[in-house]
């Protein structure tokens, strides 16, 4: 028997603003581990706790953000 697959969904907006036709800037917001599930252990480990536990059982709607800028030209 195998443990759980775990995977996570990180995901970015962006948006370009022209300042001149050859100066560009770019304003972006990055969210990492967006729907953050809980990580089950795996059954196979040999721990004190169920196998059906969670090694982080609180859900959070996201785990870090990040802002940024980029000029472009």
């Amino acid at each position: 028997m195998s443990g759980p697959g775990q995977w996570g969904l990180d995901a970015s907006i962006f948006r370009n603003f022209n300042i001149t036709e050859r100066w560009k800037i770019q304003l972006r917001g990055e969210g990492f581990s967006v729907i953050n599930t809980p990580k089950w252990n795996d059954p196979n480990k040999r721990t004190s706790t169920a196998p059906t536990s969670a090694s982080s059982p609180a859900l959070v709607a996201l785990d870090s953000i990040q802002l940024g800028a980029k000029l472009i030209f």
